[in-house]
């Protein structure tokens, strides 16, 4: 599932049978850093901008975030730059999390190598069914498992606005869109919740807030299914 409350000490996230990535091919990827330590995921959208989710910063200690660039770790290299200021959407809705978007002021300009922003969506670049969606972030691997230290990364093709409509009924609102196989098995879950959703080299949307949902039997995982993700095409930034 992708919805659910955040906790600030832990922020989860999983990508299901998804692959190891290199930074280098998904550069704008940013690890959002509370205390210096991994906590969300965040896409770099300027010199000294990024995006997350606003349910990763609602909690208020916004003088100890700071994002890390340019490293396919979540825990060494590339550059750390703390956050100045951080704008939250102003229709953000945390009972909905409807708009759930927030812009990081960054103290200075990234200018690391192997870091870089993504192109922002146009217009008339609107998401259509079947788009395949690339998901990437240092969620964990399985369920109640440990955050890789690697980035990952995992496609998932962008589901009919009817089934996701059947399936997240009075959940999703206008500003969502549904991505993943309804078979199951693959999955951003979590989605390492404020990470990028690209889609055609622009970015679509954010790993959303997840879900919480029903405890697995022992021994068995939840499946994964398609999840609502927040469409920045249709946000007000």
């Amino acid at each position: 599932m992708f919805w659910g409350t955040p906790v600030p000490a832990s922020p989860g996230g999983r990508i299901i049978e998804g692959h190891e990535a290199d930074i280098e091919d998904y550069p704008w990827t940013l690890s959002l850093l509370l205390h210096y330590q991994h906590y969300c995921g965040a896409v770099l959208i300027g010199e000294n901008w990024a995006l997350t989710a606003a349910h990763c910063v609602d909690h208020g200690f916004h003088e100890n975030l700071a994002v890390r660039a340019g490293s396919t770790s979540k825990s060494i290299g590339g550059e750390i730059v703390d956050i100045i200021h951080v704008h939250m959407h102003p229709e953000y809705d945390p009972e909905s999390v409807d708009y759930d978007f927030a812009m990081c002021h960054l103290a200075v300009s990234i200018r690391v190598p192997g870091a870089r922003a993504v192109q922002l969506p146009q217009s008339h670049h609107p998401i259509k069914d079947g788009d395949i969606a690339h998901v990437s972030g240092w969620g964990t691997l399985e369920y109640d498992g440990i955050s890789p230290d690697n980035l990952h990364a995992v496609e998932l093709p962008v589901l009919d606005r009817r089934e996701c409509e059947r399936i997240y009924s009075e959940r999703l609102t206008e500003r969502m869109f549904c991505a993943g196989p309804l078979e199951g098995g693959k999955d951003a879950c979590q989605g390492d919740s404020g990470g990028p959703v690209v889609i055609d080299d622009h970015l679509a949307g954010l790993g959303p807030e997840p879900e919480p949902g029903p405890e697995p039997e022992p021994g068995q995982e939840p499946e994964p299914e398609p999840g609502p993700i927040p469409d920045i095409n249709v946000r007000k930034l």
